[in-house]
């Protein structure tokens, strides 16, 4: 028999998995059925990690966009909104989640993020070497992009 504590747990439960399955969930990707996939195969489902679209588009500095980050404390990782846009490939955002995701087997050694034992697990990733080229020579179209809409959002303030 269900107590009224255990109803009001499995409710809260419930509730908790939906609001993080909305925020996995973009216009394009969902976040969690590809670190889910990602977790199965590189990871043997070992990883308890949370993803999340972030909340707005960071910007590290003027010309680089923060793509992921891994938060240790929280178990959490978060990807850039702008990388849920179609024109972005399958791909290369299965990079992004894949780095993070090691962020939680490799944590920051001193004053070295990526450490080489990192950088050679990275490397692994069946499409590291194209998720890189696309980075280097289509990463800019996630700049063109926000500006359209920021263009668009300008426009539609003024009519």
């Amino acid at each position: 028999m269900k107590t009224l504590f255990t109803k009001e747990k499995s409710e809260a439960a419930a509730t908790e998995l939906k609001s993080k399955k909305r925020a996995s969930l973009g216009r394009t990707y969902d976040l969690q059925s590809l670190y889910d996939r990602l977790n199965r195969l590189y990871f043997d489902s070992q990883l308890k990690l949370s993803i999340r679209w972030g909340k707005q588009n960071l910007v590290k500095a003027r010309s680089n966009v923060l793509l992921g980050s891994y938060f240790d404390k929280s178990k959490e990782i978060v990807i850039s909104r702008r990388l849920d846009n179609p024109r972005v490939p399958l791909y290369f955002l299965e990079h992004v989640i894949f780095h993070e995701m090691l962020h939680s087997v490799f944590p920051r050694e001193k004053h070295r993020m990526h450490t080489e034992k990192f950088k050679k697990f990275e490397r692994l990733h069946p499409d590291f070497d194209r998720a890189r080229e696309w980075e280097k020579t289509s990463l800019k179209i996630l700049f063109e992009s926000n500006q359209i809409s920021l263009f668009n959002s300008l426009m539609a303030r003024i009519s």
